[in-house]
């Protein structure tokens, strides 16, 4: 895969949106999946924000490793594989078209979470004990994530019920995703093959564009009261939900 300037210049806007994610504004990072996707396709872009993701989750953890709940991440893996693990197999025999569609349907299935919780918020004392809803939201983020990189929306739908304060929801955060987008790695390398030595390579070039969105991201962050976080994470899971879907 060749690559232009103009390319290479979109995909830092990318990597610089991603940083911001990772470090708390989370729906920032969904803003790039458009923006991938306009350049290389729905399946490719994939592959190639990838390793872009996963160094935007190493400078995140880096900051916030020490508010991660556990716990939280524990009940989210059995589900989180199995989605993945699904992906993989169906990725193998869909169409650019069908990819595009299976990213919006992840996202509108984010806004019905989130709908739901407003209006029935005493179902939060319900979802924080059971394991199937984790195990859910965990098939739903896996299979979304490897798609399309588009499960923020669902794994954030799920922190926001377990009621974390802000440093908590980010750390969590960062640590769920770096563990999943590790887990993709080799399935974007041996089996789609939508990473190569050719994409990792441009992707080392957005290293400036992530370090500056997550330095970004920290800053802004400390600026928002804790009070205001969870609405703040609605609000731009919506937006970013809506940018994707009228693409």
């Amino acid at each position: 895969m060749e690559f232009s300037l103009q390319q290479v210049l979109l995909l830092s806007i990318c990597a610089a949106l991603v940083g911001a994610h990772k470090t708390g504004l989370n729906g920032a990072g969904a803003l790039s999946i458009p923006i991938s996707i306009a350049i290389f396709g729905a399946k490719s872009s994939t592959g190639v924000l990838l390793p872009i993701l996963i160094m935007a989750d190493i400078f995140a953890v880096a900051h916030y490793v020490k508010y991660t709940n556990w716990s939280c991440i524990v009940k989210l893996v059995p589900g989180s594989v199995i989605g993945v693990m699904s992906a993989v197999l169906l990725g193998q025999y869909i169409d650019d078209n069908t990819f595009k569609k299976l990213i919006a349907t992840a996202i509108i299935v984010c806004l019905l979470f989130l709908v739901v919780q407003k209006k029935h918020k005493h179902l939060l004392v319900t979802l924080k004990k059971s394991k199937t809803f984790a195990g859910f939201i965990g098939v739903l983020g896996g299979f979304a994530s490897m798609i399309g990189n588009a499960a923020g929306g669902i794994y954030s739908t799920y922190f926001i019920s377990m009621e974390l304060n802000k440093n908590m929801f980010i750390g969590t955060t960062a640590i769920t995703f770096f563990l999943l987008n590790l887990f993709k790695l080799p399935f974007h390398i041996f089996v789609w093959k939508t990473i190569t030595l050719n994409t990792f390579l441009i992707d080392l070039c957005t290293i400036p564009g992530i370090l500056i969105g997550g330095f970004l991201g920290v800053k802004i962050v400390k600026l928002i009261p804790d009070k205001y976080y969870r609405g703040f994470i609605i609000v731009m899971t919506i937006i970013s939900a809506i940018i994707l879907l009228y693409r």
